[in-house]
C-alpha cells in the first residue's frame, strides 16, 4: 500500500508495472521513450495435449522446437530494408491495433511509436497495456527532472509522491564481472572494449586474448532479437570445440584471432 514510481518502459517495467499495480497505492510511470509492444505468444506447454505429446511421441520435442523457430525465423525477413518493408508494415500494424485495444485512448499517442518496428528490441506485453486502464495507474511520457525525498518532480514542477522508486532503465553492458578478465599485458576486456567498438569475432573471440572465449548472452551481437538465443549459444559452443579441442587434447598451444579478422567481422 505504497506510492511507487517506476523509470522505464521497455521488459523489466513492464513486467514490474503488471505485477505490482494490484498491490500499490498508485502508480506513476515515467517514460521518456516508445517501445513496439507485442502479444505475449501462448505457452505451448500450457496445452493438455502439448504434455501429451510430450511424454508420448518421440522426437517431438525436436518437432515442436524446429517448429518454434522456423516461426520466429520469420521475422528476420524484416531485417532487409526494402524487402523487409511489407513485414514491418504488418508488424507494426498488429502492435499498433494491439495497443490500441488494451490501453486507454489518452495514452495512445505517448505508447505508440514513431519509428519503424524492429529498430530496437520488441516488447512483450503480458498485462501491461491493460494495467493502465486502472485509476491507480498513471503514465508520464516524459523523464523525470528531479528527485526529492518524498517524490518524483515531472518536467513541469508537479511533484509525484514516491515511497518507493524502482529505476528500470537497462544496464552496462561493459561491467559484468567477466570483462574484468585479464590478458597477460594487463590489458582487462572492459577496457579493451572501452577503447575500441565493443564487439568480437563471431561474437565469441577477442583479438589480444588467446584462448578466451565468450559464450551466450556474454557475446556481444549475439542476441538477435527476433529468436531464441539459444540457437547462437549452440554455434559458438560448437566452434569452441573446434578450436579449442585440439589445444586441450595436446595440452599445449593457443589460438588468437588477429585483430583483422575481428575489425572486419563487425
Amino acid at each position: 500500500d505504497k506510492n511507487v514510481v517506476v523509470v522505464g518502459n521497455a521488459c523489466t517495467a513492464t513486467q514490474i508495472i503488471a505485477e505490482i499495480a494490484p498491490k500499490v497505492k498508485s502508480l506513476t510511470q515515467f517514460a521518456r521513450g516508445k517501445q513496439w509492444y507485442i502479444p505475449k505468444p501462448p505457452n505451448l506447454a500450457n496445452y493438455p495435449r502439448i504434455q501429451w505429446m510430450t511424454e508420448n511421441i518421440p522426437s517431438i520435442h525436436t518437432f515442436i522446437r524446429n517448429f518454434i523457430f522456423f516461426a520466429t525465423e520469420y521475422y528476420f525477413a524484416a531485417m532487409y530494408a526494402e524487402k523487409g518493408k511489407e513485414v514491418r508494415k504488418a508488424r507494426m500494424e498488429e502492435s499498433a491495433n494491439h495497443m490500441k485495444n488494451l490501453a486507454p485512448a489518452k495514452y495512445h499517442d505517448a505508447l505508440i511509436p514513431d519509428f519503424e518496428i524492429f529498430a530496437k528490441r520488441r516488447v512483450y506485453d503480458d498485462e501491461y497495456l491493460k494495467s493502465l486502464n486502472s485509476e491507480k495507474v498513471d503514465l508520464v511520457a516524459e523523464r523525470p527532472a528531479r528527485i526529492t525525498s518524498t517524490s518524483v518532480v515531472k518536467q513541469d514542477g508537479t511533484e509525484v509522491a514516491a515511497d518507493v522508486i524502482i529505476f528500470a532503465i537497462g544496464f552496462d553492458t561493459t561491467t559484468n564481472k567477466f570483462t574484468e578478465h585479464f590478458h597477460s599485458n594487463g590489458l582487462s576486456i572492459r577496457e579493451y572494449w572501452r577503447r575500441s567498438n565493443m564487439g568480437a569475432y563471431l561474437g565469441t573471440a577477442l583479438a589480444p586474448f588467446p584462448n578466451l572465449f565468450l559464450l551466450g548472452t556474454a557475446s556481444p551481437n549475439t542476441a538477435s532479437g527476433h529468436n531464441s538465443v539459444l540457437f547462437t549459444a549452440e554455434c559458438t559452443a560448437n566452434y569452441i570445440i573446434r578450436l579449442a579441442g585440439p589445444i586441450i587434447r595436446a595440452k599445449k598451444g593457443s589460438v588468437r584471432v588477429t585483430e583483422g579478422a575481428e575489425r572486419e567481422y563487425q
